[in-house]
């Protein structure tokens, strides 16, 4: 039979205060770099370490996979494991694609991934310690629900069979607002491309 043991330890002691004071130090530092990396917008160490090499350098998948894990893919592990390990760079780099952090070529032999101006924004954000730009400001939501309710209008009139004058205006209005809507989405669409 096992006997059980009650311990009581006295959180006076010299020793465990000390334990305690410089443990929260350094958890606290710990956890500031975890809302850091949570800043980033990615999900897990790798995507972090992926964005920051590509900060430096466009790569390929099997470039970055070489920098990250040099020692699986030069031979020294299995083809196994080297082909696991590329395959981890594969779908952490698709996770980071579809967030639009990174882009790749869409022609050419070899396609070289790439960080985005949205990327590029995320990491000087998380370094200012500040958040980036939503991808979709207010602003432009605000103009897109214009573009749609004046065209709208302008339907409305046209089937109404308005005055000319009205016509002109609404369509020429329903025209530069949709223009600034593709003007705006063009600039979005840039962002993460």
């Amino acid at each position: 039979m096992s006997k059980a043991i009650n311990v009581s330890l006295d959180r006076s002691s010299p020793v465990l205060s000390g334990l305690e004071t410089r443990k929260t130090p350094t958890i606290d530092e710990l956890l500031c770099k975890i809302k850091d990396v949570k800043e980033l917008q990615v999900d897990n160490v790798l995507q972090a370490e992926i964005l920051v090499r590509l900060m430096q350098h466009k790569s390929t998948g099997s470039d970055l996979a070489t920098c990250i894990f040099p020692h699986g893919t030069e031979g020294a592990a299995s083809p196994a494991s080297s082909h696991a390990e590329y395959m981890r760079i594969v779908r952490s780099l698709g996770a980071l694609e579809g967030r639009g952090l990174v882009a790749r070529a869409l022609f050419g032999k070899e396609k070289p991934y790439r960080l985005t101006r949205r990327g590029e924004e995320a990491v000087t954000a998380a370094l200012r310690g500040s958040s980036p730009s939503p991808l979709l400001p207010v602003r432009d939501l605000l103009l897109y629900a214009a573009g749609v309710g004046i065209t709208f209008v302008a339907m409305v009139l046209t089937v109404m069979e308005a005055s000319t004058e009205a016509l002109v205006v609404v369509w020429l209005s329903t025209g530069l607002v949709l223009g600034m809507c593709l003007t705006r989405f063009v600039g979005m669409l840039r962002r993460v491309l």
